[in-house]
């Protein structure tokens, strides 16, 4: 598969919505961290996916105890999240998701990035 962005209709040029400046450090934002799986042995590689293959007779509750996250990579996590000013405020390992919240400067910090506010070019709406 080449990688060609294609622009569909109606579609936003990327990076086309107005900077508005940087986001408000105190104000609470969320985050969701996806884990990853305790084994891949045994899912359909994603060609064989598209090929047709699939996992027959797997329940949710099977598909979340085999192939979910690890308890103690969700615990890593965590005891990160708080060393870094953050919260957990829900956590799926069937899933693989663990929920994060904090402050716009916490999490900047944390990840290292900077968040700013943005207009949408279209609808005006504000954004992060």
């Amino acid at each position: 598969m080449a990688d060609t962005l294609v622009t569909l209709k109606g579609s936003i040029p990327i990076n086309s919505h107005k900077l508005l400046g940087p986001a408000d450090p105190q104000q609470r934002i969320e985050i969701t961290i996806k884990l990853r799986r305790k084994t891949e042995r045994g899912l359909p590689t994603l060609k064989e996916f598209v090929s047709g293959k699939r996992a027959k007779g797997i329940t949710r509750q099977i598909l979340a105890e085999r192939y979910g996250a690890s308890r103690e990579d969700a615990t890593t996590v965590q005891q990160w999240a708080v060393q870094h000013g953050l919260s957990v405020s829900q956590l799926d390992l069937g899933r693989r998701q663990v929920h994060l919240v904090g402050s716009v400067k916490a999490m900047s910090e944390a990840f290292g990035v900077q968040i700013a506010m943005y207009q949408h070019s279209r609808t005006g709406v504000h954004f992060r």
